[in-house]
C-alpha cells in the first residue's frame, strides 16, 4: 500500500470507531438526547446570529465583518472549552497502529487532518452564514462575506489544533492547565494594558477585523501562520507522545499516606471511608480530577463574591444563588457521577460480603458531605464580607447539595458500567460513555432549585425562597438511610448485567 491507500484506510478506521465500541447499540437514546441538545444549541446559534444581525444593522458606522470579528476570543475560548466533551487527542487514538508496519508520522497526519476536517468545526457556521447573509452580503458584497467565514474558520481551525496541544499535555501533568490560562491571559491583554477596559478590547480585535476585510495581507499572513504554527507544534507533540506511550516503562512508587486513624470511630464505615481517601490520593486520575474542581470552585467564588461588589445588581437574586449553589453542587456532581466506574476495578472484592455496597454508599455519601464544609467557608467568608450571598442562601446551598442534590447523584451507580481506569490521565476520559438519562437527572437536579428560587423571589422575596428550599432539602438528609438502602438493592436487582459492562471495560 502507497502512502495514499494508508491515509484512506485510517480514516475508514475512524469512521468505523464507533461502531466498535462496547456501548455500540446500547446507547440509541443517548444519541437521541445529544441531538436533542444539539438542536437546541443551534436555536440558541441562530438566535444570536439574528440579534448581531439586527444590533448592527441598526448602526450605519460599524463594519458587520469587524463587529462580529472583535467577538473572535470569545468564541475561541467557548469552543476550546467546548471540546472537553468528546473529542480525543490523536496519541490516544493512535496506539493500536504502532505496531502495524506503517510510517507513524503518516497516521499522525491523518488523525490531525480529521481533527480539521470534521463536522465539529463547522457547528459555528449556524450562526455567522445568517449573519453574513442578513448583514455582510448587501452592505459589503458577497466576496467580502466569503472572506469573513474564511478568516473566522481559520480561527476555528487554530483552536481545534490548540486544544490539541493542551490536551495532550494535560495527559503528562495537571499543572499544564496553565498554559490555556496564559494564552487567554495573552488574548486579553489588550483590554488590560495599558489600563482595564472592555472598550480597549473590543477597538484592538474590531480593528484588526477590519483590516482583514479590507485585505490587508498582513493580517491575514498573521492569521495562517498561527494556524500552521499550531499544526506544526500540535505535530511534534503528538509525535513525541505517541513515542512516549510506545516506550513508557510503569514503575511503582510507594507512598507513605497517613492511617486516617480517626476514622476507626466509625467502625466498618470508617474502614470505606479510609479507602474513599487513598483512592483519591493514591491515584492519578481522581487525584487530578478534584485537583481541577476544586481549583474551577475557587476561581468562580473569587469572580462572582469577592471582585464583583456589585453582584446583586448585575444578576438579581436568583443569579447569585445560581452561583453560590454552583460552588456546593459542582464538585459532587462531577466527582459522584463517575460513582462505581473507579470502584469497577475492584468490584468483585466489593461482592465478597453481604451489604458491602451499602457500606460503601453510606461512607462516600458521608464522606462528601463532610466535604461540603470547605464551600460552607467560602459562603461564610462572603457572607462577612458583605457581599451578594446572604447566611440563608449559603445555608440553602448546602442542605440543597447534601439532601436532592447527593440523592440524584446516587442514583448513577445505576447506570454507570464503565469502569475508569485509576492510573489514567485526567484528560482520557471524554464523555463518550455518558447516557442520556444520568444527564437528565444532573439537568434537573442543578435547575430545580434555581427555577424554585426564581419564581418564589417573583412572588414573595428572596429570603423566603431559601427557606422553602431548605425546609425542603432536610427530609432528604434524615432519610439518607433509607434512599441509599433503597439504591443498594436496585443495584443488586441488577448487578449481573453491572459487573458484566465493569469487567469488559477494564
Amino acid at each position: 500500500m502507497n502512502n495514499r491507500e494508508i491515509f484512506k484506510e485510517l480514516l475508514k478506521h475512524r469512521k468505523l470507531a464507533n461502531k466498535r465500541s462496547l456501548a455500540y447499540g446500547s446507547e440509541q437514546k443517548a444519541k437521541l438526547f445529544m441531538y436533542i441538545i444539539g438542536g437546541i444549541i443551534a436555536f440558541y446559534l441562530l438566535f444570536a446570529s439574528i440579534m448581531f444581525a439586527m444590533l448592527v444593522n441598526d448602526d450605519r458606522h460599524l463594519h458587520p465583518a469587524a463587529f462580529l470579528l472583535a467577538g473572535a476570543p470569545l468564541i475561541f475560548a467557548i469552543d476550546f472549552m467546548m471540546r472537553f466533551i468528546s473529542q480525543q487527542t490523536p496519541s490516544q487514538l493512535i496506539k493500536p497502529y504502532l505496531i502495524l508496519p506503517i510510517p507513524r508520522y503518516l497516521c499522525i497526519d491523518t488523525f490531525i487532518y480529521r481533527s480539521i476536517f470534521n463536522l465539529e468545526n463547522f457547528s459555528w457556521m449556524i450562526m455567522l452564514v445568517p449573519y453574513a447573509i442578513m448583514s455582510i452580503v448587501f452592505r459589503n458584497g458577497i466576496f467580502t462575506a466569503l472572506a469573513f467565514l474564511l478568516a473566522y474558520q481559520l480561527i476555528i481551525y487554530t483552536c481545534s489544533q490548540f486544544y490539541l496541544i493542551c490536551r495532550s499535555f494535560l495527559k503528562d501533568s495537571i499543572a499544564y492547565i496553565v498554559l490555556p490560562i496564559v494564552f487567554v491571559a495573552l488574548m486579553a491583554l489588550p483590554g488590560i494594558v495599558p489600563e482595564l477596559s472592555i472598550e480597549h478590547f473590543f477597538k484592538f480585535y474590531y480593528a484588526f477585523g477590519d483590516g482583514l476585510m479590507n485585505g490587508n495581507l498582513l493580517y491575514w499572513a498573521i492569521l495562517v501562520a498561527l494556524l500552521c504554527l499550531s499544526i506544526f507544534v500540535n505535530r511534534k507533540v503528538q509525535y513525541n507522545h505517541v513515542m512516549a506511550e510506545a516506550s513508557r516503562l510503569t514503575t511503582t512508587k510507594i507512598n507513605h499516606l497517613s492511617s486516617f486513624s480517626f476514622f476507626d470511630k466509625l467502625g466498618e464505615i470508617g474502614e470505606y471511608m479510609k479507602l474513599e481517601m487513598k483512592l483519591i490520593l493514591r491515584n492519578k486520575q481522581p487525584r487530578s480530577s478534584l485537583i481541577l474542581i476544586w481549583s474551577c470552585v475557587i476561581i468562580m467564588w473569587l469572580s462572582y463574591s469577592i471582585f464583583m461588589p456589585n453582584a446583586a445588581d448585575i444578576y438579581g437574586n436568583t443569579g447569585n444563588f445560581f452561583w453560590c449553589f454552583y460552588c456546593f453542587a459542582f464538585p459532587g456532581i462531577i466527582t459522584l457521577q463517575r460513582l462505581m466506574a473507579y470502584e469497577g476495578n475492584y468490584i468483585d472484592c466489593l461482592m465478597v460480603h453481604h451489604e458491602n455496597l451499602l457500606k460503601l454508599f453510606t461512607a462516600k455519601y458521608y464522606f462528601y458531605t463532610i466535604v461540603l464544609i470547605l464551600p460552607f467557608i467560602m459562603g461564610i467568608i462572603s457572607v462577612i464580607a458583605g457581599e451578594s450571598w446572604t447566611l440563608l442562601m449559603v445555608i440553602a446551598c448546602l442542605l440543597y447539595t447534601a439532601g436532592p442534590i447527593m440523592c440524584m447523584t446516587f442514583f448513577l451507580c445505576l447506570f454507570n458500567k464503565n469502569t475508569m481506569p485509576l492510573d489514567a490521565s485526567f484528560a482520557h476520559h471524554t464523555g463518550a460513555d455518558m447516557k442520556w438519562l444520568p444527564n437528565v437527572l444532573m439537568m434537573g437536579a442543578i435547575g430545580l432549585p434555581v427555577l424554585i428560587c426564581w419564581i418564589l423571589t417573583s412572588l414573595l422575596s428572596g429570603n423566603i425562597s431559601y427557606i422553602v428550599i431548605s425546609v425542603l432539602s432536610v427530609p432528604f438528609i434524615l432519610c439518607h438511610r433509607i434512599w441509599l438502602r433503597y439504591i443498594y438493592r436496585r443495584f443488586m436487582a441488577i448487578r449481573y448485567e453491572n459487573m458484566e459492562g465493569l469487567r469488559s471495560s477494564r
